[in-house]
């Protein structure tokens, strides 16, 4: 998953703040805070926090399931465990694993093939594909 623009930033920003508040502390300690180059030590350490910090959430963010107008009939899920006391249960999307609810009353078994109708916040509404009834 890539992050937005406006996620980047915001990581940026954040990040920026807590390193340069950590850097000026540092030095206030050490009692360097006016040599040029502490400030330039300053600079590297915020500018490394946040490559890092931005580098390990575009590697480890989880790519989210956007439901685009008309996309819903086209995604089809798994079961995986769940719907059979319950009308709630989860399912696997695009290998991952979502909380769903179903309309149809009904015993749905683990391997059951489901289409995605919606979303309602993180909680997918499915119901059963034709013939897997």
């Amino acid at each position: 998953m890539r992050l937005t623009r406006r996620q980047v930033g915001l990581v940026v920003l954040v990040e920026t703040l807590f390193f340069g508040a950590l850097a000026l502390w540092i030095l206030s300690r050490l009692g360097r805070l006016t040599e040029p180059i502490s400030i330039g030590i300053a600079l590297a350490i915020m500018a490394g926090g946040d490559l890092v910090s931005v580098l390990v959430l575009q590697r480890y963010t989880r790519t989210p399931i956007t439901l685009a107008p008309g996309e819903s009939s086209h995604l089809v899920g798994t079961v995986m465990s769940g719907f059979a006391d319950s009308r709630y249960g989860h399912i696997q999307v695009r290998g991952e694993r979502w909380r769903a609810k179903t309309a149809v009353a009904g015993d749905l078994p683990p391997g059951t093939p489901v289409r995605v109708v919606s979303r309602q916040g993180l909680t997918l509404r499915v119901e059963p594909t034709e013939g897997s009834g």
